[in-house]
């Protein structure tokens, strides 16, 4: 679950994915989802790349705002991959993406405030 206090859950998701450079086949502001198209996965450690496609919404749950991520294809040299630990493995790799971009959107919002804050006080001091 994602606490907000500073704006559209969705908005800064979808802002995350566009600065990600994760392809988006669909969107649908209305209904807070999307559906990537192939997400390139580069892991230095495997020879074989694996790439998924991903439908990413925001739901409200009990006053909570809910980030859903739902791998929808992996394949790995064009190939379906369906091995449990594998999906769960993508599905986190997306779920942390996202989760690492809201995070550094929330320490630039809090660091610029933070400069505002700085600033007015320097003002009154001065």
């Amino acid at each position: 679950m994602v606490a907000n206090n500073r704006g559209s859950v969705w908005s800064l998701v979808t802002k995350v994915v566009e600065h990600s450079n994760f392809p988006v086949e669909q969107r649908n502001d209305a209904r807070q989802q999307l559906t990537t198209d192939w997400v390139q996965w580069n892991r230095a450690n495997e020879d074989h790349q694996y790439r998924g496609r991903y439908e990413i919404s925001v739901q409200s749950q009990s006053y909570k705002q809910v980030l859903m991520v739902r791998l929808l294809e992996l394949q790995q040299e064009g190939k379906a991959v369906t091995v449990p630990v594998q999906i769960q493995r993508y599905t986190a790799q997306m779920i942390n993406a996202i989760s690492a971009g809201l995070d550094k959107i929330d320490v630039a919002s809090e660091n610029a405030a933070m400069e505002v804050t700085d600033r007015a006080t320097a003002c009154r001091t001065a």
